[in-house]
This record gives C-alpha cells, sequence and structure tokens, in this order.
C-alpha cells in the first residue's frame, strides 16, 4: 500500500477478501484525489463486513456460557449469545434485547449476600451514574435490573476494540491519531465533570475504538460525585492514577485530567511515564520524580513538540499546573490540526458574528453598511486594514468561541425556554464552520445562571472569544442583546441590539 495509486485496488481485494484493514494508515498514504473512493470503500467495508456475520437473531456457533461453564440463554428479557470478557468481578456478553430489538452489551455480577460496597451495589451505582451523562462519546447505559442471584446492567454494544487491545497489537499511534481521539475523550470527560462526577479510572482499557473510529469512554464501576471527599478510597490503575491520589488525597478534575494525559503518553509511545511493579513502587518513583519524558519514551522522532508539551502539561505531577478543564485540553489538542491561513482565520470570526446575526433574523449588513459597529467593519478592523483604530486588539491565531446562555430579563417563565432555545441555534450554527471550535452546549451551560466573568469563562473552557448577551420579552415585542469580547484584555469585538416582532423570531428558527 506505499504505492499512492496502487493503494485502491489493493483496498478493494482486501475488502473482498475480508482482510483487516488499518483506515488510518491509507488514509495517511492516500492522495487527495483519492479520498472520496477511499471513503466508499470504507462504507463498503462495513457492510460487507456486516453481511458476513451470523445474524443476530441467530444462535451463535457455539452456546454462551458463565465463569462455572453453565450454559447462559436468557437473562430476563434479554437473550445472551456469547460471552466477550470477563474480570475479577463479572462477565460481560454480547446479547440481544428482545423488547426494543436491539444488541446491548451485558455485564453480570453475583448478587451480594452482605452489607457493604460489594461488586453488586457497585453495577448499580455504575449504572445510576452512567444514566446522568448524554454525549456520544459516553456509552449510553440503557438498564439495570437484580434477576435471581445476579445483577445486570445492558449498554450500548460497542464494535471495535479497547485502546488497551490496539496497544497489545504492537499499535504506536501518530500525533495526530492520539490527538484525535483525545479531543472525543477530552469532550467525554468534560460531559461526565458537567455531571456533576469523576470518572477516576481513565485509562486504556476503558476507552473503546469503535469501527466507525467514534471513541467511547466507558466502564464508571470507580466513579463518584464531584462534591464527594474520598481521601481514603483509592480507585484507578496505579500507573495512570495522579500523585496526589496516591498520597491520599481527594480525587479532582485535575486528577482525571492526569490520567488523560498518561492515556496520551501511552498511544504515541507504548509505555507510561513512571515504570514501576507495585503500588508501592510507583509512590516511591513520584516521590523521587523519577519519570520519563515522553520525547524520551517516543521511540520516533516525529512527535510534534506542541502535543509533547500538552502531554506534559496534563500529567504534570503538581495539579495547579494541569488543565484546570478537559475542554481547555481538548482545545488545545485541536487546535493542533492543520489549520487554514490567517486571512481565512479572520474571515472566520467574522463569518461567526454573521451567523450571529442571521440567528436572531436581522439584515445587520443590509442596514448599516457604513457603520463601524457592522460584523463586516470587524472583518477589516481584525484582518488589519484598520488596526490604527483597534490597536488594542490582538490578533487571535485560533478562534475558539463560547456562547453564554443568553441571560432571560422578562418576566414570562416561558422566556427563559425561548432564551436558552436561541443559544442552542447559535451554538449550532456556529459549530459547522470550518476553522472555528466551538465549545460545547454542555460546557456553555454550566456557567447559566452563575456569577462569572469573561477571563474565568475562557481559562475554565479553553476560549479566547466569549458571546454573551440577553433576551426581553414583552408581548409580541422582543429585544436581543448580543456582544463578542476577546477574552484576553476583556475587549469588546462587537456588540449590537435588536428590536423585532417575535414572529419574524420564530419563522428564522423554523
Amino acid at each position: 500500500m506505499a504505492d499512492s495509486e496502487g493503494l485502491v485496488p489493493d483496498l478493494a481485494g482486501a475488502v473482498l477478501d475480508g482482510t483487516p484493514i488499518d483506515w488510518a494508515a491509507a488514509e495517511s498514504s492516500a492522495d487527495e484525489s483519492n479520498r472520496p473512493l477511499l471513503a466508499e470503500l470504507r462504507v463498503l467495508a462495513a457492510l460487507a463486513d456486516l453481511h458476513r456475520r451470523p445474524p443476530l437473531h441467530a444462535a451463535p456457533d457455539a452456546p454462551a456460557t458463565d465463569d462455572r461453564g453453565e450454559v447462559l440463554q436468557h437473562w430476563g428479557h434479554l437473550r445472551v449469545l456469547e460471552r466477550i470478557g470477563c474480570g475479577a468481578f463479572g462477565e460481560v456478553y454480547r446479547a440481544w434485547d428482545t423488547r426494543l430489538d436491539r444488541e446491548v452489551a451485558l455485564k453480570l455480577v453475583p448478587a451480594d449476600r452482605g452489607a457493604g460496597d460489594g461488586p453488586a451495589s457497585s453495577i448499580i451505582q455504575e449504572g445510576r451514574l452512567l444514566a446522568r451523562v448524554r454525549h456520544p462519546n459516553v456509552a449510553t447505559i440503557y438498564g439495570a435490573e437484580q434477576i435471581g442471584t445476579r445483577i445486570g446492567l445492558w449498554m450500548e454494544f460497542i464494535r471495535g476494540r479497547t485502546l488497551k487491545q490496539i496497544v497489545d497489537g504492537g499499535k504506536v499511534f501518530s500525533g495526530a491519531e492520539a490527538s484525535e481521539i483525545g479531543v472525543e475523550l477530552c469532550q467525554a470527560v468534560a460531559a461526565v465533570h458537567s455531571a456533576g462526577l469523576l470518572h477516576r479510572d481513565i485509562k486504556a482499557q476503558n476507552v473503546m475504538l469503535a469501527e466507525n473510529g467514534r471513541a467511547v469512554l466507558m466502564d464508571f464501576g470507580t466513579g463518584r460525585e464531584l462534591a464527594d471527599n474520598y481521601t481514603s478510597d483509592l480507585a484507578g490503575t496505579p500507573l495512570s492514577l495522579a500523585p496526589e491520589i496516591l498520597q491520599g488525597r481527594e480525587a479532582t478534575v485535575q486528577s482525571d485530567i492526569y490520567s488523560v494525559g498518561v492515556l496520551l503518553y501511552h498511544l504515541v509511545t507504548g509505555s507510561y511515564p513512571v515504570r514501576a511493579q507495585s503500588l508501592g513502587d510507583v509512590r516511591l518513583a513520584h516521590e523521587r520524580g523519577e519519570r520519563t519524558g515522553i520525547r524520551k519514551a517516543r521511540a520516533q522522532s516525529d512527535l510534534s513538540p506542541k502535543l509533547a508539551r500538552i502531554i506534559e502539561r496534563a500529567i504534570d505531577p503538581r495539579p495547579e499546573l494541569r488543565y484546570r478543564s478537559a475542554d481547555a485540553l481538548a482545545a488545545d489538542l485541536a487546535a493542533l490540526k492543520p489549520r487554514p491561513t490567517r486571512p481565512l482565520m479572520y474571515a472566520t470570526v467574522a463569518a461567526a458574528l454573521l451567523v450571529l446575526a442571521g440567528a436572531v433574523g436581522w439584515e445587520v449588513l443590509g442596514r448599516q453598511v457604513g457603520s463601524s459597529r457592522t460584523p463586516g467593519a470587524l472583518l477589516s478592523r481584525v484582518a488589519g486594514r484598520n488596526l490604527a483604530a483597534t490597536s488594542n486588539v490582538g490578533l487571535i491565531e485560533q478562534p475558539v468561541i463560547v456562547v453564554l446562555p443568553l441571560k432571560n430579563l422578562s418576566d414570562e417563565p416561558n422566556s427563559d425556554y425561548f432564551a436558552d432555545g436561541l443559544t442552542d441555534e447559535i451554538i449550532r450554527n456556529l459549530g459547522v464552520i470550518d476553522g472555528l471550535s466551538v465549545r460545547s452546549r454542555t460546557s456553555s451551560f454550566a456557567f447559566k445562571d452563575k456569577p462569572h466573568n469573561v477571563r474565568d469563562v475562557g481559562d475554565q473552557l479553553g476560549a479566547n472569544l466569549v458571546v454573551e448577551g440577553s433576551v426581553l420579552r414583552s408581548g409580541t415585542k422582543l429585544r436581543v442583546n448580543a456582544q463578542l469580547i476577546q477574552v484576553a484584555g476583556d475587549v469588546p469585538l462587537w456588540s449590537e441590539r435588536f428590536d423585532r416582532e417575535l414572529k419574524y423570531i420564530f419563522a428564522i428558527q423554523d
């Protein structure tokens, strides 16, 4: 496959033969003209693989058995197809939900016979925590129940492999691959934190890479409430645990971020920053500061210095020097992707403002062509054609924007839903613009009805631009105030007030 001209025929033959294909490697070696064909081949490969598998309704070749060798055909309304994994406390099966007609992953553990935090109570707790998080990069929980002598938890079944399985197979991820996985993983962790939870066991075994390339965070067995203080509750894998956890201190957002950093380190090096054979050795290595730098651990010399610095910051032994949030870490990882040229990047900021104005339904440019407050005039200033009048505004290398929930200034309770809906529309419209990173709704709404300043928002979410504003409804009249602020220096770049009839807003949103 090294020859780009022969790449497509080779891949087509592999699809026909059912040979496993490293799609990431194929895409990296393909010419730009071959990428559309590559995408179509990947779809065909998925369809071919689907047809090669036995029908889901058909019984597997060998009956599913538990750890005692007993045949397990049904568990409640779930039809058990095969055992796909086992651990210290139970087994995981591929099963078929006969009520909803879909494939699920079923985790079964023996029911506790005594009091205390046994495996059964742990799996119920895991189900409760998973149910609080809704994110495409977090495994979706469907239900939990006790039947007979077992307690089960069934969830989304993901076809793919864990990152541990991939690394153990000899794969060393490129910096670009690790960054892409890291962005999705950080978004998942940010959703967990926004739900008021800590994962506490982020590692390669607990992250699945689906066949479509989606990274999925799983296993909340050691998860806890953010507000809980578990100074004596040591949980997780020692090599991935933050030093302060090993010292008996409480878990925090920063300790989860440390584990994400260790995972990224592991993906690009195949090893760990601290190398030890026992928990005591890990503690001792941290106390002595015995850590292997990522550049030294990486056999190849092709690792981006920026990525190395990002990972080193995430795994800094001092929690206060790590990233303040998973969103901030995701922003730095996302910024490593190839970016448009500087003029195009600044034009993107202006385009975002046009979308913002369009989302509330006014032809700003049409009625204020000559105004210095229009997005068009802002483009001129930011692009450097009129910097003399705005010398205090620094140029933004990589626009990362967060849209704070618009404040409802109306007395009508329903107006709060309208303000939130308008905020959602702005986030959605900004999110489709190439070159512009937009913080998720989950991250944005964490600041709803809470005191904050622009600098805190920027620091916590890794953003350099903030949109904020308010909505006031009075009968059929609507007033929206909106402004764009640059975090550095707390500098307003653009602001506008819109007064219109409510009926026009709903027409445009529809």
